[in-house]
């Protein structure tokens, strides 16, 4: 994953992370922004990719509110 658009750097345990769900998948997580409404519960789950893979989608609308916190937790849900 490049993880240099997040506009942070994220620590040793989040890359951990990263490396296992890749390995894990046998494939690159990807990272994407498209716009969509906060309060939608589905508009993340399809956004940003025509086609499914491991994936992170940061809301346009309000890029600074994607820390490590939110990264964390789009992970978590793969």
């Amino acid at each position: 994953m490049d993880t240099t658009l997040f506009g942070f750097e994220p620590s040793e345990d989040t890359l951990t992370l990263i490396a296992d769900i890749e390995h894990r998948t046998n494939c690159k997580i990807g990272f994407g922004e498209e716009e969509f409404d906060a309060v939608d519960d589905n508009a993340s789950a399809s956004g940003g990719f025509k086609q499914w893979q491991p994936h992170v989608t940061r809301n346009a609308r309000i890029p600074r509110e994607f820390d490590e916190h939110a990264l964390v937790h789009e992970l978590a849900s793969h």
